[in-house]
């Protein structure tokens, strides 16, 4: 998303939790135009099984961002590393699928 504050981001997030359950929402947005601000949402039924500020961490250091925190259903960071937004998101996936794969087996 484009032009888009964390709080706007922290709305979307809040809509979406609310009408796909059990979902995990990960959402980036660009704001004025130098930095990218990366927010996941985990519906209240997934928490026992995922924390949000544990994967908003895999995402500070890819997107170069001083820090990122929140709680365990909703959590955020922002950085000024916009070219790497979509690796940041990928490698959330990839630990979101990972931590899937080990609670199935």
């Amino acid at each position: 998303l484009n032009d888009v504050s964390s709080k706007d981001l922290k709305q979307e997030i809040d809509y979406y939790k609310k009408k796909i359950k059990n979902s995990i929402i990960i959402l980036a947005g660009l704001e004025n135009n130098n930095r990218v601000n990366l927010i996941i949402g985990i519906e209240s039924q997934l928490l026992y099984l995922h924390n949000a500020k544990d994967y908003i961490q895999i995402a500070v250091p890819i997107l170069k961002a001083q820090g990122g925190g929140g709680r365990p259903d909703l959590a955020q960071t922002g950085g000024p590393n916009l070219q790497e937004s979509q690796k940041a998101i990928d490698t959330i996936i990839q630990a979101i699928k990972k931590k899937m794969l080990t609670i199935s087996s």
